[in-house]
């Protein structure tokens, strides 16, 4: 489970009169609001990543936090790259991949 602190964390870090240009669910303090829109963001990446054996895509089971958030943030830095997972990953902010990865690995321990 994910810590307070952590969860703290997950703020938006622009301005609530800004508009939103990342994911559409606001993550907030509220411990029980934020965990479950971890949990709804981190449940997205089983529809392509399963533990199924013939998967073309590699499961994340197994995988840790840090590990999950630089490969995240590899996709999200690649300008150039145009793989689903680029696009995606340049919808989340810093706060919602750390938060994502921290859950994912928890979730596959």
């Amino acid at each position: 489970m994910l810590a307070a602190g952590t969860l703290a964390a997950c703020t938006p870090s622009q301005p609530s009169d800004a508009p939103s240009t990342a994911n559409p669910v606001e993550i907030n303090t509220d411990a029980a609001v934020s965990l479950s829109a971890i949990s709804a963001l981190a449940t997205s990446c089983s529809g392509c990543h399963s533990n199924m054996t013939n998967s073309v895509v590699p499961p994340l089971t197994g995988r840790t936090a840090d590990d999950l958030s630089s490969a995240f943030q590899r996709y999200k830095s690649e300008t150039d790259g145009t793989t689903v997972m680029h696009r995606i990953a340049r919808g989340y902010s810093d706060a919602d991949i750390s938060a994502i990865s921290q859950f994912l690995a928890e979730e596959t321990e």
